[in-house]
């Protein structure tokens, strides 16, 4: 009995084993709705340059979230983590809260099922971010993710597009770049 976590976009990329097969957390889509303020930099983060001046600019740049939706569930990767594997993510995903959705998920685990849902910051600042023009997605991160699932099976493609809302702001050319 351990600790499982639900990744359903760019933890599936990062924690998803070539043998796995994707499991359905039900009640939720996804929607491009939570963001980063760019304009600040934060120890142990990320921030992202323009590639083209290597300038930071002061956007708001959005990711993957999950809201919730009665009628839809979303296809996403279950994978065991340790105590320091779950303290790690709760640091790494810092624009989300991990929640219980152990009776959520088509899969029967020993233990508890985490996910990571966008806090109520998060989801000011995109919305922020919108209302002044300023949010946009990462091109790299849209593509990771969506390219995430066609590595899955062109049905988990098909699946990740039907339960993701499209985004409502531009997506740019960024360079990911990680603070010590």
């Amino acid at each position: 009995m351990g600790d499982h976590v639900f990744g359903y976009a760019s933890l599936l990329i990062d924690m998803r084993r070539e043998e796995e097969e994707l499991c359905r957390l039900h009640g939720y889509r996804r929607s491009w709705n939570v963001a980063t303020d760019n304009s600040l930099t934060l120890d142990r983060y990320k921030i992202y340059l323009d590639p083209a001046t290597g300038e930071q600019p002061a956007v708001f740049v959005t990711f993957v979230n999950l809201v919730p939706d009665g009628e839809a569930s979303v296809g996403g990767v279950l994978f065991a983590v340790t105590p320091g594997q779950l303290a790690e993510l709760d640091l790494r995903e810092r624009n989300y809260e991990r929640r219980d959705v152990s009776g959520e998920i088509s899969d029967t685990v020993d233990g508890p099922v985490w996910c990571y849902f966008g806090t109520a910051d998060a989801e000011a600042r995109y919305r922020r971010g919108v209302a002044s023009e300023r949010a946009v997605i990462s091109r790299a991160y849209y593509e990771r993710v969506r390219d995430g699932f066609a590595a899955c099976g062109a049905a988990a493609l098909a699946s990740f597009q039907a339960s993701t809302e499209e985004p409502r702001v531009p997506i740019v050319e960024l360079e990911r770049v990680d603070v010590q």
